[in-house]
């Protein structure tokens, strides 16, 4: 027997459906079915939910008992509206929820797309085993979701976890450990940098070499505030983990609590689909 839900990732270029069957009994995940449907920032609000819409019925089937939604930024999920979203300003201050479950007449989950990564992570990828982890996603900026005794943490909002915006040097904390380093220092994206450190060239490896201690300051502040036994690292950064890994270690060195630090698990997450499925088991 198994549980039928679907999850949505809503992006800033493309929104992206899949339905998940969860185990009754055995409790594993599995993605049955995806699709995908383009979008475009300048797109209506009406627009955007038939796009919306058209990907979901690609993956509804009748078994399907519920819908989750991940969406990159400022969510209320208690009234289901989206408060501020990042790339498609048409749905600023939307009721989401009540739209969606009137269209499908199911029950609707919101929540933004990093805690979904997180309990995507923490249900079918590398955070799987633990109860208590933290998931860091390194792409544009710096994104951090947070499961405490195996459920999701997300403050009033969907506002904890939000590390990457306590002040750092002249700026914050994500302007250091996101794509916006490597534009500002380098006025390079991280994906160049990236493909030039695997050809070895000093500069892309420098770049890298400080990127990791400007992230162990953004890991240290986890640390302290909530101890995980797991910190899994996501988003299109962590691909180049092999060339901050080290540096992000170093400058860790001086962390008070060493055994605290020796105990954490440090897990680059390469698990397809945690969007997705972290999105559907928001209704689980």
């Amino acid at each position: 027997m198994y549980t039928k839900l679907i999850g949505v990732d809503l992006g800033g270029t493309k929104f992206e459906a899949g339905r998940a069957a969860i185990g009754m009994s055995t409790h594993e995940i599995t993605l049955e079915a995806k699709h995908r449907e383009a979008v475009n920032p300048a797109m209506s609000s009406d627009q955007l939910l038939e796009q919306l819409f058209a990907c979901i019925e690609l993956v509804l089937t009748e078994e399907v008992t519920a819908i989750g939604i991940g969406v990159p930024g400022l969510v209320n999920p208690e009234t289901g509206e989206i408060l501020d979203i990042q790339n498609l300003p048409a749905w600023k201050k939307i009721g989401l929820i009540q739209i969606v479950e009137e269209k499908f007449k199911l029950p609707v989950k919101l929540n933004n797309d990093v805690n979904c990564f997180a309990l995507g992570s923490h249900y079918a990828g590398t955070g799987k085993p633990y109860q208590n982890m933290v998931a860091l996603s390194l792409g544009t900026g710096l994104g951090c979701g947070v499961i405490t005794h195996g459920k999701l943490y997300q403050g009033l909002l969907c506002g904890a976890g939000e590390i990457g915006m306590i002040p750092y040097q002249d700026g914050i904390v994500e302007q250091y450990s996101g794509s916006f380093f490597f534009q500002r220092e380098y006025g390079q994206s991280a994906k160049h940098m990236h493909n030039r450190a695997k050809a070895g060239e000093k500069e892309a490896l420098d770049a890298f070499r400080q990127f990791g201690i400007h992230l162990g300051e953004a890991v240290r502040i986890v640390l302290f505030a909530y101890a995980p036994e797991a910190i899994v690292l996501g988003g299109s950064i962590s691909q180049a983990w092999p060339y901050f890994e080290r540096s992000m270690r170093e400058g860790l060195f001086d962390f008070p609590y060493q055994l605290q630090l020796e105990q954490t698990a440090f897990l680059p997450e390469n698990t397809p689909d945690l969007p997705l499925i972290g999105a559907a088991m928001l209704s689980n």
